[in-house]
């Protein structure tokens, strides 16, 4: 017998089935017989259209529409420029989306009329001009410079073709460099740097305009100029597309082209190969590019089938570059191998230089798929890594050709990072840390000793005669041994001078809570590659806890909702630091993952006098919704509490971690806990769905209890200054009143420093009548922990002040 409803069943299955196969087969009709009918066309319609969210990203390059250059709004929100073929694959996915700028010429032509003079002049660089179209430089703009640059410097710079385009345009590659008609590869490293692989991506060729200029205006008068220029090997190809970027002045003579891929013919009526999807690393992976050649992702009929990705390949080939960047715009990331698939090759590498380099604006560094939502295979940097190079994708600036006010403020943004790269090719000696085998304590009478480790973080070459000087200019300490000599460094090693450590004398008392600033300069003969300034602090030092991360144990537990650990990937001491994603991004979607200190490790601060939580940390976070607090707990985790440091700011009510920031020092004041039994400390993590970077790492974890020492002269309650003083409100939001009580004095030198022990306030005021106040305005300053110093030339008296929100 049949069952009427099994049949009834079954007939709206084969229903739904037909009509899933006739939309899957209407789609791919519309990717192809779309993309081929509008892609081709001379001149397409592009639109700004707003997604809310970054989801559809993967869906949409699975179809051909290139979205990997997009601006993430504050809010997560993705601002995505698309052609008509494009834009009809969108809604052929039903995906949503909102019209922003419905015609983007218009909107270029509107936002490139703009008068040149201003941003010229704020540029800097006497040879850097405005270009032709909307103040970018043209092909013939880039050549004009680049001649110049060579007629000027005919000792420095070498302008040759090597290659020659579709169209046969000229490919030109510049090198720069002291003796530029010989190869000193053997001596000297090798650093390379292209822009315009896609034609609409102008702000990268005036990064490395803007760069070329600065090391060429500045040889033999500025010492990093001149350094690297007679000491490395920098080459450019400033446009490896210049049949593409011809074509977007043509249909747009004052800038606003659109046009991405080369003009290679592919029958059909489409043209053009997207140039960093034909390179041989994963070249032709579906899921990172397109076989359709009416794409804008399409790869080509073969790897290096273009003859302009064949130049680039055949220079770099040649002179196997260490280090590179290939720029492109726009995102405000770094992009890392690998492109083409999820593993992160290399990555202890790429971090390190990126974690220092990176803009504090700039939205972190990783893969593809962690930065922009998709995969893209073949591409420049994945080849040249390939090959043994550091090779990175800058996505420079939140637009294609955004304002020419903000060109100026973009390459200079830029300048120091180019700078960076160069350095790391060759030899590159810094600042790891700094060591104190007999204490950090500041006794009067005796000798604070320490030593210096330092690194040379460059590729290829041996640092040679590397020399390390310390110096303070606080009134308690007195040099007695502040250079000592490291010798030659050889590529990535370390080295110390614990046989000869630095030593000061301490010539007065240093009060508790003072801070006692030290520089530390590192030479690579004459010039100087690294500076930094540590601070101590006064008063006598109870260490109540302390970890390093280099010898396994468990101090610390996970929630296990992100991967907490220990990593070797980066460190300030020893070899291990503590990651919320050891050698990987951080995950999508944490809310508040946890990693705390194990109950067996409770802190007893019942009879602590002035105690404080200090730690070594880096971090790199997507700037919209990512970041990690500080927190403390008193019941033994059933409850937490935020911490302010000095380097924590607000975020989503709270004090974090946040956007991107190499090593640095953390000092957290626990006085608020003064008195409790038990307290643990623990870092919570929050991402949301968009781009994942770096992450936390946190080294040198440890919980001090100042005190006075015998000698010490108290801050609070030694000295009429210090007696009679007052500051309110403490915690302050803007004005900080300071008064004297009914001491009748003269005058008095005031300063506001912050945790490091730099003045940010300094003022002279007069305390001659016991009704006198001062004011100091603290409206603007971040919030945080700072130290009022006052003295009058007998005391000298330190409050802490807490500034809080304005």
């Amino acid at each position: 017998m049949f069952d009427h409803r099994r049949i009834s069943g079954l007939a709206k299955n084969l229903i739904c089935s037909y009509f899933r196969i006739m939309k899957k087969l209407l789609l791919s009709l519309l990717t192809s017989v779309l993309a081929c009918s509008l892609f081709a066309q001379a001149v397409e319609n592009y639109q700004k259209i707003l997604l809310p969210t970054p989801e559809a990203i993967p869906q949409l390059a699975q179809h051909g529409v290139a979205a990997d250059h997009f601006h993430a709004t504050d809010q997560g929100k993705i601002e995505l420029i698309v052609s008509e073929g494009e834009l009809a694959i969108i809604d052929a996915l039903d995906i949503q989306y909102a019209v922003l700028v419905n015609d983007m010429t218009s909107h270029y032509r509107e936002v490139l009329a703009t008068e040149s003079s201003a941003r010229v002049a704020d540029c800097g660089l006497e040879n850097f001009d405005a270009g032709e179209m909307g103040d970018y430089h043209s092909y013939a703009d880039m050549i004009a410079h680049i001649t110049q640059m060579e007629t000027a410097s005919p000792d420095l710079v070498h302008v040759f073709e090597v290659g020659r385009s579709v169209e046969d345009r000229p490919i030109y590659a510049v090198k720069i460099s002291d003796n530029v008609g010989s190869d000193e590869s053997g001596s000297e490293a090798v650093v390379y740097y292209d822009a315009l692989t896609h034609a609409r991506e102008p702000m990268g060729l005036e990064t490395i305009l803007y760069f070329q200029w600065w090391l060429l205006e500045n040889y033999g008068s500025d010492a990093e100029a001149t350094y690297l220029v007679d000491n490395r090997e920098i080459f450019f190809i400033p446009i490896v597309n210049p049949d593409g970027y011809v074509y977007n002045q043509t249909t747009n003579p004052n800038g606003g082209g659109l046009w991405r891929k080369n003009r290679s013919e592919q029958g059909n009526d489409c043209f053009g190969v997207d140039l960093n999807r034909n390179y041989a690393a994963a070249w032709s992976d579906p899921q990172g590019s397109s076989s359709d050649p009416c794409s804008n992702l399409y790869h080509g009929p073969s790897a290096f089938s273009e003859p302009e990705t064949q130049t680039v390949r055949n220079l770099t080939d040649s002179i196997q570059p260490a280090t590179a960047f290939s720029n492109h715009t726009y995102s405000d990331v770094f992009l890392c191998a690998n492109g083409f698939n999820d593993e992160l090759d290399r990555f202890d590498l790429y971090a390190e230089f990126a974690s220092e380099f990176s803009p504090p604006e700039y939205r972190g560094y990783g893969n593809w798929v962690n930065m922009i939502y998709y995969y893209g295979a073949g591409t420049t940097h994945d080849y040249l890594n390939s090959g043994g190079t550091v090779a990175y994708t800058p996505e420079i600036g939140h637009e294609f050709w955004e304002p020419s006010a903000v060109i100026c403020d973009r390459i200079q943004e830029m300048l120091p990072v180019m700078q960076y790269l160069a350095w790391a090719a060759g030899d590159f000696s810094r600042v790891q840390n700094v060591e104190f085998p007999d204490g950090r304590e500041l006794i009067q009478g005796e000798t604070l000793s320490f030593n210096v480790r330092i690194k040379n973080r460059g590729m290829t070459m041996a640092a040679n005669e590397v020399t390390v000087i310390v110096s303070s200019d606080h009134p308690t300490l007195t040099p007695v041994t502040t250079s000592a000599n490291y010798g030659d460094l050889e590529a990535r090693s370390f080295a110390t001078n614990d046989n000869t450590p630095f030593e000061f004398l301490v010539t007065e008392t240093v009060l508790l809570n003072e801070p006692v600033a030290i520089k530390v300069a590192v030479f690579q003969g004459d010039m100087m590659t690294d500076e930094q300034e540590f601070i101590l602090f006064g008063g006598s030092r109870d260490v109540l806890f302390a970890d390093n991360a280099d010898t396994l144990n468990d101090n610390w537990i996970s929630d296990g909702s992100a991967d907490w650990s220990r990593s070797n990937l980066d460190a300030v001491s020893g070899d291990f630091s503590y990651a919320d994603s050891p050698e990987k991004e951080y995950a999508p979607e944490l809310t508040g993952s946890l990693f705390r200190m194990s109950s067996a490790n409770n802190i007893d601060l019942s009879e602590a006098t002035d105690p404080w939580l200090e730690f070594n940390a880096k971090w790199s976070f997507d700037a919209d919704n990512d970041y990690v607090e500080p927190v403390i707990s008193t019941d033994d985790g059933q409850s937490w509490q935020n911490l302010t440091g000095i380097h924590t700011q607000l975020q989503s009510g709270g004090q974090a971690y946040i956007d991107t920031e190499h090593w640095v020092a953390e000092r957290i004041s626990l006085n608020e806990y003064i008195g409790e039994p038990e307290v643990v400390f623990g870092f919570r993590i929050y991402s949301g769905f968009n781009r994942q970077s770096d992450g936390f790492y946190f080294d040198d974890f440890a919980v001090v209890n100042y005190a006075e020492q015998d000698t010490m002269v108290s801050t609070n309650s030694t000295g009429l200054l210090a007696r009679k003083l007052e500051i309110f409100p403490n915690p302050v939001r803007k004005q900080l009143e300071i008064t004297n009580g009914d001491v009748v004095g003269p005058e008095v030198n005031i300063r506001l420093l912050d945790g490091q022990g730099r003045a940010v306030i300094s003022r002279e005021a007069m305390m001659d009548h016991p009704d006198r106040r001062s004011t100091l305005d603290l409206s603007g300053l971040p919030v945080g922990m700072y130290y009022l110093e006052i003295s009058n030339g007998t005391e000298r008296v330190y409050r802490k002040v807490i500034k809080g929100v304005d």
